[in-house]
């Protein structure tokens, strides 16, 4: 380690704390002004349910964020419970600023210390901290995820504070209160796990800062950060298979011992391996539970035999990283208590438990060993790829692409400087962020869609933008930017230093105004990442469930139709009375026991007496005598019997549940014939439930897991619906938010009994073939929905919110259309004017009201209506410039306005973002098309064929324009799609769930 890094500054720095005061200043009132008020799509409406009710969200858990939000949602600083845990993200993220600047001030400052430019140096550290904090603060991911409930802000506090913490322990490394930062720092790192195991790309880099000695040279320090970037090198060589790893992990077990032979007098043992025992957390639950617990005993025994007080903080790193992984105690204690929201039930037991950890649910192979089978191509996980491709995010984190190649050298510049004024820190540094960068890229494998592998259903591009996971790389690339400033200052001084030091002290200042520069951040992201009036996450709830009548059972599909509705279920209290059955959790075993057990475990969860409560139901049998439940107790499932189960059901039809219960969903099945267990059949060890039950839909006897039937997979999930819809008996109303496949492809012939009312579907006894409840789908569309933002160009609306938003517009027109087939074309005019007057920006519909007065000759009227309609469309396309739907929007109502020219500029940019996207595909195919423009329908086809090998309609495209361009067939005309471009119905994207 450089002398010149270890320099001690024990006074209070007024200047730097409040510069710092400053930096978290600005942050407040800028996230303030942009933090949303209600809740957000994704992962967000699950969050911020969990942690006002206590309960459980999605593996593995994040205890300790739903802990702290429990805490933010008791603070009295504003009325609506998700606005206060909004803020938990608010907060978190100034704090993150803060330590971002001070650890770019301690880096910079160590370019000066013991030098007589020691003065002068400070002030350009306090400009570069300042410069690199705000960057990071106002990066475009970072800033989302500052700006709702989500993990990451919370994350990167605990991340950076934990680098802070590294670079403080240089100051007390001799002596108690370096030991202290050393347990901090392990308590950190553990606990932080309770939140998201980002955090734990940063504890490799502080444990070396504790692990090398004085002794170690720049050199040495080189070499250390030399064997992460070597581990980087080797994935990218050995990709190719599974088989991979074990020779990866062979390699990286000799080159370790090889360095570990090479510095073993320069490392102190204790604390390096203490910290390498603490890390199998990364593989899974029992081999870190393994690993603490053996390394203890290890460095107990050796502390007493030696006495040595390094031992002693080995032993002791290892009992305070169990204290901070205990926040996931949490987890089962909470479970046992079934609160409405407990994925998984990991109180089952101790391996339910570890596979929550472990997140199980999302697939049995560890991510370490997947990262040696692709799941995308190289150039598309580092590159300009639609919704995983590093750089397509990175390039828009700071300014837009134009400048980014500005920032781009200005960090990288940082980062020389770094290395070239302090060897050793900047060596590790620049390989914290190369980890941040190329391993995590390397790490989360994301899928680009080209890779499919239909074997496993594996590999189908990402479902929406995963940028968030990118955090860390984008802070620390924005402190880095920081860094450069810092640098350009340093030349500054150092080149008028000859000058004299008034004009050297003028220049620097001058320089100052680099500080300037965190304005371009925040202008290029602020209307992107301002939620303060975004509601449409709430709305989509909010109509969905008011689609309903009362005490329905919702069929929903992802995570954007279900995470919105338990929020508002939750947090607001509105109509609770509605059952959500989630398709994708339905796959699963404890999703099922749950909403069989629905009415108990909320009972229990509400504080109930079971006991009590079974007495009182064996005395209102044939009575329907009303009696209070007395508190509390703790539930034993034997006395759910029907007794019980009837006495709930007759309130519940009567209005009169008590606070917190809730019906059951109606399912057939027991508990023994829903649970898996682990069993042995035909050899093969799996997990199915102890005992089958009977299928009438395929009257066979059968067990409830996934298999195949005939030639095809029969997922848990359609055995379910259909064992809900037949033991429902229609008494209480089933709904579907989408006709999804389960709907479709189950015996039971459902679509023909469905009936439209709005959004959603309702199933009804007869046949009604997807026909509308005319009165109920009116006063929805027209009185009761909600439509805010809608046709607001100044609420940004990424993909994922505009191809939910077009459920509305889509529905409304569909019925427009029944209306008209039915001969009534007057009062179609008259529906088609209320669409237009709800949402007057969708194309389609104002296209069609154009139509419309174009037949009553009112030519005046049609072109107001168009150039409205192209007013919002340039105003949407302009402020939202990464949303693919407004370049497809303009592309097609230019191709209907008769434009060619410009629907063809508006599709291929809308193609450029996107070669996977079906409608985008048949819109150019029906232009080139009717162009006979064969070359192009070849290139576009052979771009979608990537994503989509088998795809009918591209493969015979790319057979006769192929035969057309080499001149074998002039006079045959290219196949047009059977999808034309105008009227071109979307839907929403899919809202599956994103293994956050």
């Amino acid at each position: 380690m450089d002398e010149s890094a270890i320099g001690v500054r024990k006074e209070f720095d007024k200047v730097n704390a409040l510069i710092a005061l400053a930096v978290a200043l600005i942050s407040f009132i800028i996230y303030r002004l942009t933090v949303a008020q209600t809740l957000s799509y994704w992962d967000c409406g699950e969050f911020i349910a969990c942690a006002h009710i206590l309960g459980n969200p999605h593996p593995p858990g994040s205890p300790l964020f739903i802990l702290i939000g429990r805490f933010f949602d008791l603070l009295p600083l504003a009325g609506d419970v998700a606005f206060r845990i909004n803020l938990l993200s608010v907060f978190s993220s100034i704090v993150s600023a803060v330590f971002g600047y001070l650890v770019i001030v301690r880096l910079v400052s160590s370019w000066y210390e013991g030098k007589e430019s020691y003065q002068l140096g400070r002030k350009i550290a306090y400009g570069s901290g300042f410069i690199g904090a705000l960057f990071m603060a106002f990066g475009q991911t970072n800033w989302n995820n500052a700006v709702e409930a989500e993990v990451y802000g919370l994350s990167m506090l605990v991340t950076l504070a934990i680098l802070w913490l590294g670079l403080k322990w240089f100051e007390h490394r001799y002596n108690s209160a370096g030991q202290k930062i050393i347990l901090l720092v392990a308590f950190l790192s553990m606990i932080s796990v309770g939140i998201h195991l980002t955090v734990y790309l940063v504890v490799p880099i502080v444990a070396i800062f504790f692990s090398l000695k004085r002794t170690a040279t720049a050199n040495d320090w080189g070499l250390v950060s030399g064997f992460f970037i070597f581990e980087l090198l080797m994935i990218f060589v050995l990709s190719g298979g599974y088989s991979n790893y074990n020779l990866f992990m062979g390699l990286t077990a000799i080159v370790f011992g090889a360095l570990a032979f090479y510095l073993r007098s320069k490392v102190n043992w204790p604390i390096l391996l203490s910290f390498v025992a603490l890390s199998p957390i990364m593989v899974g639950f029992k081999p870190f539970l393994y690993s603490i617990i053996l390394w203890f005993i290890i460095a107990t025994i050796i502390w007493f035999i030696k006495q040595d007080k390094l031992w002693r903080l080995a032993s002791l790193i290892m009992v305070v990283g169990a204290i901070g992984f205990s926040v996931h105690a949490y987890i089962p204690i909470r479970s046992a208590n079934h609160p409405i929201i407990d994925e998984n039930t990991p109180s089952r037991s101790f391996k339910t438990f570890v596979n929550f950890l472990d997140r199980a649910q999302y697939g049995s192979m560890s991510m370490t060993k997947r990262m040696f089978v692709r799941r995308g191509s190289w150039e598309n996980q580092f590159g300009d790829h639609a919704r995983m491709g590093f750089l397509r995010f990175f390039k828009g984190q700071y300014s837009n692409e134009k400048i980014f190649p500005l920032f781009f050298v200005i960090g990288i510049f940082g980062l020389f400087m770094l290395a070239y004024k302090n060897p050793s820190w900047g060596y590790i540094f620049i390989a914290l962020v190369l980890i941040a960068i190329v391993g995590l890229v390397l790490y989360m494998n994301f899928a680009d869609g080209t890779h499919y592998n239909k074997a496993t259903g594996d590999a189908y591009q990402e479902v929406r933008d995963r940028d968030y996971f990118f955090t860390p790389a984008f802070i620390l690339f924005g402190m880095a930017i920081g860094i450069g400033m810092g640098g350009i200052m340093e030349l500054v001084r150092k080149y008028t230093k000859k000058m004299g030091a008034e004009v050297n002290k003028a220049a620097v200042w001058a320089s100052m105004i680099l500080i300037l520069t965190p304005i371009i951040p925040v202008q290029a992201n602020y209307f992107t990442n301002d939620r303060s009036t975004n509601r449409m996450a709430f709305n989509y709830a909010f109509n969905i469930l008011n689609s309903c009548e009362k005490n329905a059972l919702l069929f929903t599909s992802g995570d954007n139709d279900t995470f919105p509705i338990w929020c508002i279920q939750e947090i607001y209290g509105i109509r609770q009375d509605i059952r959500v059955v989630n398709f994708s959790l339905l796959n699963t075993d404890w999703y099922t026991w749950q909403l069989s057990n629905l009415d108990l475990l909320s009972t229990v969860n509400a504080g109930y007496d079971i006991d009590s409560l079974a007495r009182v139901a064996e005395g209102a049998a044939g009575s329907n005598a009303n009696a209070e439940l007395i508190m509390p107790t703790e539930f034993v499932n034997s006395r759910a019997d029907k007794d019980i189960r009837a006495y709930l059901s007759g309130l519940a039809d009567r209005d009169e549940l008590p606070t917190g219960i809730r019906q059951r969903v109606p399912i057939s099945l027991s508990d023994a014939q829903i649970l898996w267990e682990d069993t042995v059949m035909q050899g093969q060890s799996l997990a199915r439930p102890l005992k089958s039950f009977y299928d009438p839909v395929r009257k066979r006897q059968t067990y409830l897991f996934p298999m195949m039937y005939g030639d095809k997979p029969l997922r848990v999930a359609m055995l379910m619906m259909e064992n809900i819809i037949l033991t429902n008996k229609w008494k209480n109303p089933i709904y579907f938010t989408s006709v999804s496949g389960n709907v479709r492809e189950s015996p039971l012939n459902l679509p023909e009994r469905l009936v439209r009312q709005g959004v959603v579907y309702r199933l009804t006894p007869e046949i009604r073939n997807l026909t509308y409840d005319e009165p109920t789908t009116e006063r929805l569309f027209f009185e009761e929905y909600k439509y805010d933002n809608l046709s607001d160009t100044m609420v940004a609306q990424n993909e994922n919110a505009t191809g939910i938003a077009l459920t509305y517009p889509e529905k409304m027109l569909e019925y427009h259309n029944f209306v008209k087939r039915s001969g009534d074309t007057t009062r179609a005019d008259s529906i088609l004017n209320l669409i237009a007057d709800k949402i007057p920006s969708y194309w389609r519909s104002r296209l069609a009201q154009r139509d419309m007065y174009m037949r009553h000759g009112d030519s005046v009227k049609a072109h107001e209506i168009q150039l409205e309609m192209l007013d919002y469309l340039h105003g949407y396309r302009n402020n939202n410039s990464d949303n693919i739907f407004f370049y497809q929007y303009l592309g097609m109502a230019y191709y209907a306005m008769g434009d060619r020219t410009l629907a063809e500029k508006y599709l291929t940019e809308a193609w450029d973002f996107n070669a996977d996207k079906q409608h985008t595909f048949r819109a150019l195919l029906t232009l080139y098309a009717e162009a006979r423009r064969p070359a192009d329908m070849y290139r576009v086809a052979q771009d979608y064929i990537q994503y989509h090998a088998d795809d009918g309609i591209a493969n015979e495209v790319i057979r006769n324009a192929q035969m057309l361009m080499q001149g074998q067939s002039q006079q045959q005309a290219p196949v047009t799609p059977p999808i034309k471009v105008q009227p071109q119905p979307q839907t929403p994207p899919p809202s599956g769930g994103d293994g956050n």
